[in-house]
Order: C-alpha cells, then structure tokens, then sequence
C-alpha cells in the first residue's frame, strides 16, 4: 500500500499551507481566504461573516451586499472594489489599500480602518459611527453625508476631502491634516478639532470656537472649512 505524500505549498513569504487549505477560496462563513487572489471575483450578496482575507487581492471585486462583519480584511488590496451597502461591521481593514473603492451606503460601525491609505474612496453615505481612521491616507476621498459619529480621525490625512452634510458629533481630529477639505452641512457639535480645540454646539460647516474655553492659538493644521 503507497503511503500519501503531501507537500507543503507557499502563499506568501514566511507562510506555508497544506494542500487542503491551498485550494480554491469558497465564499463561506469564517473561510479562510488569507494571501488568495481573488481580484475580479463576484461575491454580492454573500455571506462572508468572520471571513479571513488577510492580504488578499480584492481588486475590482463585486462585493456589493455582502455580509463581512468581523472579517479580517488586514493589508488586503482593495483598489477599485466595489461594497455598495455592504455590511462592514467591527471589520479589520487596518493597512488595506483602498484607492478608487467603493463603500457608499455600507455598513462600518466599529469598524478599523487604521492606517489604510487610496485615492478617491467613496464613503458616501455610509454609517461609520465609532470607527477608527487614525492615520489614514485618503486624498479626496468623499464623505459626504456619512455618519462618523464618535469616529476616531487623529492625524488623518485628507487633502480635498468632501465632509459635506457628514455627521462628525463628538469625533476626534487632533493632528488631521485637511487643506482644501469642503465641510458645507457637516455637524461638528462637540467635535475635537485638529488643534485640540472641542467645537461648540453651534458648529455646523465649521467649527465653532466661540463658546470653547481652550485658549491655546490655532495649530499651523487647522482645516480651512468651506
């Protein structure tokens, strides 16, 4: 009788895999998908809760509806991806690259969005109450009526940002760096400026410092909000 032999095969550097964990990357509840190239894939509407994509490529993938709360989605590239109203809730996205995606209307509450950088990302209208963007890079990128309630944005850089009509009550943008950012409608109540200074209740479409006890002068950062 031949005895199996099995071979170890490696997905990316400093991490092997046996044959079954190799194979094909089935859309499935906690799969584990981590380093797969799955660029071009059409997984709308699937259920994909706890679901390890790890490095993964996801360019120009249709995940519009889709269901990845708490999945793992840690340095995965993303450009161009399209998540319509898909449901991101408590995601790890930390270091994902993001240019050109689509997330308007989808669902980011909790969501960790440390660190991710792109160009031009579509977060209109999508719900990203206590979510955490701290260092993001994010040239122009649109949130126009978002929801970023309690959401975390020190030292954010978003040069050309759209805040229009976005919630930012009680969010925090110590350090962000947003020259020629429009924030037209937005809601800054209580919100904590890029200079530490907390905004006053009166603070729509700009921060309102007049009813703020800080006295220190505003920081060389301080947004120009149009």
């Amino acid at each position: 009788m031949k005895k199996a032999v099995f071979f170890a095969i490696p997905l990316l550097a400093g991490i092997w895999l046996a044959p079954a964990q190799a194979g094909e990357c089935l859309p499935a509840p906690g799969a584990n998908c981590a380093g797969a190239t799955l660029s071009f894939v059409d997984w709308r509407g699937k259920d994909l809760t706890g679901i390890n994509l790890q490095g993964a490529r996801l360019d120009h993938a249709l995940l519009n509806g889709a269901i990845l709360r708490d999945a793992v989605l840690t340095d995965a590239k993303l450009d161009y991806v399209r998540l319509s109203g898909a449901d991101l809730r408590n995601a790890t996205l930390t270091g994902a690259s993001l240019t050109g995606a689509h997330f308007d209307r989808a669902l980011l509450t909790g969501a960790n969005l440390v660190k991710v950088r792109g160009v031009g990302v579509d977060f209109e209208y999508a719900d990203l109450e206590a979510a955490n963007l701290t260092e993001a890079r994010l040239p122009r990128v649109d949130f126009i009526g978002a929801d970023l309630e309690t959401a975390t944005l020190d030292r954010l850089e978003a040069p050309d940002a759209r805040f229009g009509t976005a919630n930012l009550k009680l969010a925090t943008l110590r350090d962000a760096e947003l020259k020629g950012a429009g924030f037209a409608g937005a809601l800054l109540k209580s919100a904590t400026w890029v200079d530490g200074v907390a905004c006053g209740p009166r603070s729509i479409g700009q921060c309102d410092r007049s009813s703020s006890s800080a006295t220190d002068a505003p920081s060389e950062r301080t947004a120009m909000a149009r």
